[in-house]
């Protein structure tokens, strides 16, 4: 999946966090957010989810 090969690369790298916005209601991006790192902060904003992953703290493997 192109996300994990994102987050692995930047991890390598020393990489310490992602930010993204997503749209509130894109459930399912949200959640491989998740899945993907420890969240390191969000707000929303006028329907737009503003969040920060840590990419090399995975809680479950994709």
């Amino acid at each position: 999946m192109l996300l994990d090969h994102l987050f692995d690369g930047a991890s390598r790298r020393g990489i310490r966090r992602l930010c993204a916005d997503v749209l509130a209601e894109n459930e399912g991006m949200l959640r491989l957010l998740r899945r993907l790192g420890t969240i390191d902060g969000s707000r929303i904003e006028q329907g737009v989810v503003h969040l920060c992953v840590l990419p090399g703290s995975r809680s479950i493997g994709a």
